[in-house]
Order: C-alpha cells, then structure tokens, then sequence
C-alpha cells in the first residue's frame, strides 16, 4: 500500500477469493482501514472463477463493508461472462463503483479453455470482440475511469512498444466511436 500511495495511485486492486463471506467482509474491512490511512480505495474486483464471482456477489459484499473508501471494479470480460447485462449496472448507484475495466473478447470460451485461461491469455483490445462494450459503457457512470486489461496471446511475441501503441490506438478509437 505504501508503494501504490509513493507511485500516485488511487486505487488498489483486490478479488473476493474467500469462500467464507463473513471473513471476506472482515479483511475488505482491515484493507480498507489500511488504505485510507495512504489515500487510497480499494477496488473489489469479482471474478468469474472465485467465490465473489457476480456484481451481485460484489454489491452484497460492498454493502456489508463498514468502509467509505471501497469500491467495485467492473472487469468487462467477467461481468459478460458470468451473465451480467448493461441493465445490471445502471441499478448500480454510482458511488458503489471504483473503476472499470475495458477488454473485449469472442462470444464463448474457445474450445478447451476455460475461464481463467481466457482471461489471461484470450483478450482482446476494445472492438476487436463481440462483448456488448457500448452498453456497458453507457450503463457505467459518465466519471468513471478505465484501464485496459487485455492480455493476449496474439500479440505474444510483438515489441512492447507496438502492443502498446496497438491498445492506445484501438482503445482511443473505441471511445471515440462511443461518444460519437
């Protein structure tokens, strides 16, 4: 927490991997105290192989933290598969939220993979897939910041500056199209 707070971050990543709800919501808790004490908020990231796996999952736990400084990190890759619809997040109050993040990915899990799988290594850079990013971004709240998480095995291999250039590219286009 002390590096994240000397790098100038806001936010801290953390996923709910506790199969026992009540010792989850304790240690978001203690996190969360920790965190204020540096300025920070705790994004609580659901993923779609641990036990906090739904933004259902994600809502009941952030309302159970005692803590100001928590939000929820809406991943677009584990919130379209594990079900979740653009409507699902407008009920969200947009105070709940912390940050989200972009990818974009094929319509189903690719033969012989799984979920953790996928989300490690199948991504892809906004518009290159069929999730339903324009709805989600219109769903989420307008102040809301973005990162990129897409990694891919299809740029494996490329200069780190041409995948970089690659995802600013297609991420500065995406949101051009979506305000457009």
């Amino acid at each position: 927490l002390e590096y994240a707070a000397a790098l100038g971050c806001r936010y801290v990543l953390s996923a709910g991997m506790d199969a026992d709800e009540a010792r989850m919501v304790d240690r978001y808790e203690q996190l969360a105290a920790a965190a204020a004490k540096l300025g920070l908020t705790v994004g609580m990231e659901f993923i779609s192989w641990n036990p906090m796996r739904t933004l259902d999952d994600a809502r009941r736990v952030r309302a159970k933290v005692a803590a100001s400084n928590v939000g929820i990190i809406v991943d677009f890759l584990h919130f379209a598969r594990t079900g979740g619809k653009p409507a699902d997040l407008a009920e969200v109050p947009a105070g709940d939220f912390a940050y989200a993040q972009i990818c974009d990915a094929e319509a189903a899990l690719a033969p012989g993979c799984d979920l953790a799988v996928e989300a490690r290594t199948h991504r892809h850079y906004p518009g290159e897939g069929v999730l339903p990013l324009i709805g989600i971004v219109e769903a989420l709240p307008r102040t809301i910041a973005y990162t990129l998480e897409a990694p891919s095995a299809c740029y494996r291999g490329q200069p780190l500056d041409i995948r970089m250039r690659a995802a600013a590219a297609t991420a500065r286009a995406f949101f051009q199209y979506a305000e457009g």
